[in-house]
């Protein structure tokens, strides 16, 4: 016969200087319904004196993006032009990349969006993701067919290395806020820039010796114009790397029908 010592509150139960034991078939049946909402590990046990019969999982675990391209193209049906997706925090390395068939992505939970994310999705024009937090290198380099990049006010963000390079299209880039990190090497090589937005009120993000790429592009040949906090003009103009665009730096409050004051 199969002794089984009885615990309350991780200890063993001790009556008249004896641990008590019970035969284990003889413990009162008990089953548990278990809610799992996170990611991870969870134990399920049995109350004091008891043994479980059944239990029960409900899964309720918000998608929260995967690390990969097999989290989303699990998602994308055939051919499918047009991605929405409400609850993905996380976009994870390489998730859409080389996806030629999109033509528009609206994910308005997307805080993080991976190396390599959406390379050479050059059919991609219309991206709504208004709550993006940072961005990651080469996220969406050779999206061709891409227009406009705009943040809303959570981001904080640094343009990395290639970011947007061979967005031959992007005409138009508005970030709330770029960190101390700045803007990396060839991070807005976009030929067609031609407005940039930079709403910083703190500092003045560092710019990489080649952060716009070749000398042909709009901002480097001079016919691209950037707009900033109308405090921060003198401060841009003295700054490293951002003083040769002196002729180029604007207040945004003079140009409201440009860059929405």
């Amino acid at each position: 016969m199969a002794l089984k010592t009885l615990y309350k509150d991780g200890e063993p139960l001790v009556y008249g200087g004896k641990t008590l034991k019970v035969d284990d078939q003889g413990l009162p049946e008990q089953e548990k319904n278990v809610a799992i909402t996170e990611n991870g590990t969870t134990e399920v046990t049995p109350d004091t004196g008891k043994t479980l019969s059944k239990v029960t999982i409900a899964v309720d675990v918000p998608a929260s993006g995967g690390t990969g391209t097999d989290y989303f193209k699990q998602r994308l049906a055939g051919n499918m032009t047009q991605y929405t997706d409400d609850t993905s925090q996380s976009i994870g390395d390489y998730a859409f990349y080389g996806q030629t068939q999109l033509t528009e992505i609206s994910m308005s939970a997307a805080k993080y969006v991976g190396a390599y994310a959406f390379y050479n999705c050059n059919k991609l024009a219309t991206l709504d993701m208004p709550a993006i937090v940072a961005l990651k290198t080469n996220a969406f380099r050779a999206c061709t067919s891409l227009t406009e990049f705009t943040t809303g006010s959570s981001f904080d963000s640094r343009i990395d290395q290639s970011t947007f390079e061979g967005c031959s299209a992007l005409v138009k880039a508005d970030f709330y806020h770029i960190t101390t990190l700045g803007i990396s090497s060839y991070g807005l090589a976009c030929a067609n820039l031609e407005t940039l937005i930079i709403r910083n009120t703190d500092a003045v993000p560092p710019l990489g010796v080649n952060g716009f790429g070749p000398a042909t592009t709009k901002l480097n040949a001079g016919t691209g114009y950037i707009y900033v906090p109308a405090a921060m003009v003198d401060a841009y103009k003295a700054a490293t790397n951002w003083a040769k665009y002196a002729d180029q730096i604007r207040a945004i409050e003079e140009y409201p029908a440009i860059t929405g004051g």
